[in-house]
């Protein structure tokens, strides 16, 4: 009944109608006859609510793909219908009204079949390219890559039998096809269909991505705490998802890039030392030398363009150093001292590029001194008490005259006064002398 209402509806519209019943073609009017066509159009749009009602109690199955029929006769009706009519429902309100109904299908074929839900996903997919284009609205070109994305994961699901690490790469590839869309045209005036779908397949993008790194980081942890083996597919879809965040940068990454890079190379880490049984040393060495690295790629990116860095270039290489320092706390050897010596050189290094962060700097002074008596304890185990005394007076004074002989150097290097040199000479003395 609510199809016959509507078809009545858009009938009465056709100027190819007769003289008596059809519009104006000048003024795409129904004329005297207004109030019945507009009442066919409610009753249509009651007769649908009472239908759906009926129909999301029942459960799952193929009988609520029936009710896919009202949102694809909105569709048609927002085709054929003009801005005016017998009812203040212009053709936008039509393709609203469609979008909604077939958000309303998939929520009640959630849980069924998946060649049903596959076959309402489509048919929603086509439907909203056809709302897309009379509405030109960013969350209808959203919709409508949601609902073909979600088709190409039911077609996968339903035709093949996937682990977990194998949707890690299809989601991974997923993205990165959609960031090439993005990125190729991105560049379109605004408001054309191009640009909308552009800007959705963005967002959709984005979405996979920290849902993959979601999932990736619990196998990592896993891997890491040897509950699971390292997968070779979870190595490629961590792959493909950086390269699709270097394809998001366009040539200059923002913060929300540089962190995902920041938090997938920690995950490729931990993934790639698995692989070769690699002590946890070796996590907390890469640690070290991925801020080191971004902290130098950071400054010399700072040269190149002359702008300011977004903060993800500060922060990410304090995290890596900070994940190091964190994981060899329970440890004590030779070499832990020089973790804590490159942990305070990535300080200095971020402290030196901007008065803001000048604090880094002293920062990384104190590490510099924490980690030579660090060194230097390691290696007064067996002594005397008064030799160690001895051994930390000398290494002391043995940093009190550097700082008066570099000053300097320091100060061309740090970027500070001489004053600020010798004051903090002073203060390292002082703090020295009271422990």
């Amino acid at each position: 009944v609510m199809v016959v209402e509507w078809l009545l509806v858009l009938w009465e519209y056709n100027p190819k109608a007769s003289p008596e019943k059809s519009p104006s073609p000048r003024r795409g009017e129904f004329g005297e006859r207004s109030i019945i066509w507009r009442s066919c159009w409610d009753l249509g749009l009651l007769l649908a609510g009472l239908t759906y009602f009926v129909l999301g109690n029942l459960p799952p199955g193929p009988d609520g793909l029936m009710w896919i029929v009202t949102p694809v006769m909105l569709t048609v009706m927002a085709g054929v219908l003009r801005d005016r009519g017998p009812f203040s429902y212009p053709r936008q309100t039509c393709a609203w009204l469609s979008l909604l109904g077939l958000l309303c299908v998939q929520k009640m074929l959630i849980f069924s079949a998946p060649a049903v839900w596959l076959l309402s996903l489509g048919i929603a997919t086509v439907a909203m390219v056809v709302n897309t284009r009379y509405l030109r609205h960013p969350i209808s070109a959203a919709v409508t890559v949601g609902f073909g994305l979600g088709a190409i994961n039911v077609a996968i699901f339903d035709r093949f039998s996937l682990s977990l690490s194998d949707w890690f790469a299809v989601w991974a590839s997923l993205g990165l096809l959609l960031w090439l869309f993005a990125a190729r045209f991105r560049q379109r005036p605004p408001s054309t269909l191009p640009r909308l779908y552009a800007q959705a397949a963005a967002g959709w993008a984005n979405a996979l991505c920290v849902w993959n790194l979601g999932w990736l980081t619990w196998h990592s942890i896993a891997v890491f705490d040897r509950v699971q083996s390292p997968s070779v597919v979870a190595v490629v879809a961590i792959g493909l998802t950086i390269v699709g965040l270097g394809v998001r940068s366009g040539g200059y990454p923002d913060n929300w890039t540089l962190y995902g890079l920041g938090w997938a190379l920690e995950l490729l880490a931990i993934e790639g030392l698995r692989f070769f049984s690699v002590a946890p040393i070796g996590l907390i060495l890469v640690n070290l030398a991925l801020g080191l690295v971004l902290q130098l790629l950071g400054d010399w990116w700072l040269r190149r363009t002359a702008r300011p860095l977004p903060s993800g270039w500060h922060v990410i290489p304090l995290l890596y150093g900070g994940l190091a320092t964190l994981l060899r706390l329970d440890l004590v050897e030779a070499w832990t001292g020089f973790v804590t010596l490159g942990y305070a050189a990535i300080a200095i290094g971020i402290g030196r590029r901007y008065s803001a962060t000048k604090p880094l700097i002293y920062i990384g002074l104190v590490g510099v001194s924490v980690a030579a008596y660090e060194l230097l304890w390691y290696r007064m185990v067996g002594w005397d008490a008064g030799d160690r005394f001895v051994a930390f007076a000398a290494l002391g004074a043995s940093i009190l005259y550097l700082y008066r002989v570099l000053t300097g150097p320091l100060m061309g290097y740090l970027r500070l006064s001489a004053a600020a040199v010798h004051g903090f000479a002073h203060v390292h003395w002082g703090a020295r002398s009271i422990a």
